[in-house]
């Protein structure tokens, strides 16, 4: 039936591997991810950047997040060149 169809296609959006394509691309180069976290529509990430990189800025241009935010931090580890970040956001539905 063409509504199962419509609810498929529209659902493919949501999935789990389809948001984490959309951060890797938003993504700085030489940044990664240590978590990827979703539970009900809320996405914590966390991993390491490029010194300077505004990794908040550049996850509030995914249309499907909203809310995004810096957490703090302290305790984390740092490589040369590559602070750490942590981040919560909504997935929008």
């Amino acid at each position: 039936d063409d509504r199962v169809l419509e609810l498929v296609e529209r659902g493919r959006g949501r999935e789990p591997l389809a948001l984490l394509g959309d951060i890797a691309r938003g993504l700085p180069d030489g940044a990664f991810l240590l978590r990827f976290n979703l539970e009900a529509g809320n996405l914590r990430l966390s991993g390491y950047k490029p010194t300077g990189d505004n990794v908040v800025s550049r996850l509030r241009g995914i249309d499907r997040l909203t809310e995004v935010r810096a957490l703090r931090s302290e305790g984390e580890a740092e490589f040369p060149g590559s602070p750490p970040f942590d981040i919560t956001a909504r997935v929008a539905p």
